[in-house]
């Protein structure tokens, strides 16, 4: 009975990682890129996604990302900001708003692994009450991440002007980035992004355009290949309102997430 309770626990365990491994995979790149290092609290971002498979000539899904730094506070005397994300999916809940406290000042490393170094872990689904992540589980989550393997290549490319859709301009550096991701615990797939940035500091950001294709491999017999696209659409360095304005009075573990 011992055993399969422990066996039990530890599938429950890779389940509940593998929500937020999934989040890690999909958008390490994009979050590396936005919050190396983050902003300070109140800037706040709009862009627009744009995923298509190669070849397609139709609109693709289009989709909002909108980012938000909404508070601060410091963990055993590191400085960490709160970093609002969304829409996020976390198993079963789609499109909510996924909230991290993250370093002010990460390292390198962890800067490329935003769940390595996350603090504190709270989501809000689209339709219902927002909940803490236990600090059990998050630490187990954090623990698992380190396995993650992030390695980037960056090459300058001379800088380029970028008209937004409001008609402002905005003058940017441009760099070629290859981002690969590896060694993911709980799947064998592997994320490799290679794409151009258009980055400037009139941004909280920093990005303000990007064109990417994006490979993955080991879901099937063949890698599964997107073109994505994304520019800002508005941003400020201040004013930014947290989807999670209070601590939430819910805090959910590994049993509550699985199976409430």
């Amino acid at each position: 009975m011992f055993f399969r309770r422990k066996t039990a626990r530890w599938i429950a365990l890779m389940v509940v990682s593998a929500g937020f491994v999934a989040a890690q995979s999909a958008f390490s790149q994009d979050l590396s890129t936005f919050l190396a290092p983050p902003p300070e609290p109140g800037a706040w971002a709009h862009y627009r996604v744009v995923t298509k498979a190669p070849g397609d000539q139709g609109p693709g899904k289009v989709e909002n990302l909108s980012l938000a730094v909404t508070g601060s506070e410091y963990v055993e005397g590191t400085p960490c900001v709160w970093v609002e994300a969304g829409p996020q999916n976390f198993l079963t809940d789609k499109d909510g708003t996924l909230k991290l406290l993250l370093k002010a000042r990460p390292s390198p490393k962890e800067a490329l692994n935003f769940l390595m170094q996350a603090q504190k872990a709270q989501y809000a689904p689209l339709h219902g009450e927002p909940y803490a992540l236990g600090d059990g589980v998050l630490g187990f989550i954090r623990n698992r991440a380190a396995g993650i393997v992030v390695e980037q290549e960056r090459e300058e490319l001379p800088p380029e002007e970028v008209v937004l859709a409001s008609g402002r301009r905005v003058k940017c550096s441009r760099f070629k980035v290859t981002t690969r991701i590896s060694k993911v615990p709980f799947t064998s797939t592997t994320t490799e992004e290679k794409g151009i940035y258009w980055k400037s500091p009139e941004t909280p950001f920093n990005v303000v355009k990007a064109e990417i294709v994006r490979t993955e491999t080991g879901k099937g017999p063949t890698p599964r290949v997107r073109n994505v696209s994304l520019i800002l659409i508005d941003d400020g360095f201040k004013g930014a309102v947290s989807v999670i304005p209070k601590p939430p009075e819910k805090v959910r573990g590994l049993w509550s997430l699985l199976f409430n």
